[in-house]
């Protein structure tokens, strides 16, 4: 008779999870971490933040060592990350979120937090019940009725929206929807519709019709020609372009709103390079995007 395997080493519980990716992310940033850390943050026992710990030095080898004078797990050099979380954007996003209030400072993972200034925008006042219906609606593809008002009209426009998806242009959210009324498929700025019925008769809308939608298309960005070499090298750098370009992929229908965002809207050169370090580099194929999104 052959001999029973041994039973494989059981995967962490989600729990679990959690925890050693804050460690990994204390260790990244923080360079060091301790029980109390642990405890703390997630109200665990002291055991169980040791057991923790032990687990991370035997999945992560040399990431960490004890520091007896200083009580705590120091990141030893050449600590590799182990989790998404550690990752430069994560935790820049992390301190963004902390910066504008989105998130408390005891649901984030960052412990060292330091000063942190954000570029100050109009807060959009909408409610959590408007985002729920709307995503509801999205789910369940379902016809809402709405009060809209459009800053091409003087009063709001009655209205019945078929949503399918839901978008952001740098300071507005939208919802993208077929407009029952108008008879295409249109963005419409959340904080600017009052739902009426979120559950009315009208035809059902294929959302794989929405062409501006479905339409990917590539932005070629390349560093302004007027820049020295060494301002195009920290330039692509800054961009991490490929091979001197970057190829950002957009909806055709969002196309307007990432212009608009990284300031090319106009696709004309900037003469001065200090004002503008980048330029499109296919500007026909966009001015057709553009045209072909605004016919539709």
């Amino acid at each position: 008779m052959d001999a029973p395997s041994s039973s494989p080493t059981p995967s962490p519980r989600w729990g679990q999870v959690r925890r050693l990716a804050f460690i990994d992310l204390r260790l990244q940033y923080d360079g060091k971490i301790n029980r109390t850390d642990l405890t703390a943050f997630f109200d665990v026992s002291s055991p169980q933040a040791s057991a923790d710990l032990r687990l991370y030095d035997d999945m992560a080898k040399g990431n960490m060592s004890y520091d007896a004078s200083a009580k705590a797990y120091v990141a030893q050099p050449g600590f590799t990350p182990q989790f998404g979380q550690a990752s430069a954007t994560s935790y820049l996003d992390e301190l963004y979120r902390l910066a504008c209030g989105v998130i408390k400072r005891d649901e984030s993972f960052v412990g060292f937090v330091p000063p942190t200034g954000i570029v100050a925008t109009p807060a959009r006042k909408i409610s959590s019940p408007e985002v729920a219906t709307w995503v509801r609606a999205i789910r369940d593809r379902r016809a809402v009725a709405v009060e809209y008002q459009s800053m091409e009209q003087d009063t709001p426009a009655a209205l019945i929206l078929s949503a399918h998806a839901v978008g952001f242009d740098g300071l507005r959210w939208h919802i993208r929807a077929w407009c029952h009324k108008r008879l295409a498929f249109r963005d419409f700025a959340i904080g600017r519709l009052v739902v009426v019925d979120d559950d009315v008769a009208a035809p059902q809308i294929d959302p794989s019709n929405d062409l501006g939608w479905e339409t990917k298309v590539n932005l070629h960005l390349v560093p302004h020609p007027g820049l020295t070499p060494s301002q195009r090298e920290v330039v692509m750098k800054d961009y991490n372009m490929d091979d001197g370009k970057l190829v950002l992929p957009c909806r055709q229908a969002m196309l307007f709103y990432t212009l608009r965002h990284l300031n090319l809207l106009s696709l004309e050169q900037e003469k001065d390079p200090a004002r503008q370090h980048v330029v499109v580099d296919n500007p026909d194929q966009v001015r057709e995007w553009l045209r072909q999104d605004r016919k539709a």
